[in-house]
């Protein structure tokens, strides 16, 4: 039989020498030999030992105690099919990639509606901006886009829970511009 020390000890020598494996945290090690030693007599046997490459491919994650307010307070919605396939998609890269496509759309309108002004040229402001009506192009694209901002930042409070958002570095930075982009249309248009 292989004790647990020998068991460490081959794993950190995987640590150091075999890039393709990940480095393993002192508590994985600990869970991949509880797994390895299913008699939990503190050592494992050699048929045990025979698991030790498929134990090595498992991927461990952390769950957390922390659940957000629609599974808390609305656990029926929170299990239903429908709120699920929404998880998963405000949760993907996909979402990600197309608020960027979206933030990228928005850089290129506002540099079309100021060109004349970022070109140095001569610039008339239109007697309909800030009038307090939506009632050009520009103002529905901005409208639009802050509409848009509400939206994602609603679905990933939604989804994630705040305390997931909130570790988010960018997430807080495109709340902090969404929050400014809803007090700039109020001010203008309410």
């Amino acid at each position: 039989s292989i004790t647990r020390e020998s068991v460490m000890r081959v794993m950190l020598i995987l640590n150091q020498d075999i890039p393709e494996i990940k480095c393993l945290s002192h508590d994985e090690k600990h869970i991949l030999f509880a797994f390895l030693d299913k008699d939990g007599s503190g050592e494992i046997c050699l048929d045990e030992f025979l698991d030790f490459g498929s134990i090595l491919l498992l991927k461990l994650s952390k769950t957390s105690d922390y659940a957000t307010f629609v599974e808390t307070y609305l656990p029926s919605i929170y299990r239903s099919g429908k709120y699920q396939v929404l998880c998963q998609v405000v949760q993907s890269k996909y979402f990600d990639d197309a608020i960027d496509f979206i933030l990228v759309m928005n850089a290129i309108i506002i540099a079309i509606q100021d060109y004349q002004l970022l070109a140095g040229g001569d610039y008339e402001i239109n007697a309909h901006f800030n009038d307090g009506n939506i009632d050009t192009i520009w103002e529905v694209f901005e409208t639009s886009f802050t509409a848009i901002y509400v939206v994602e930042a609603s679905l990933k409070i939604m989804v994630n829970g705040w305390k997931k958002y909130a570790e988010s570095p960018r997430n807080m930075f495109d709340l902090t511009i969404t929050i400014l982009a809803l007090l700039a249309t109020f001010y203008v248009y309410y």
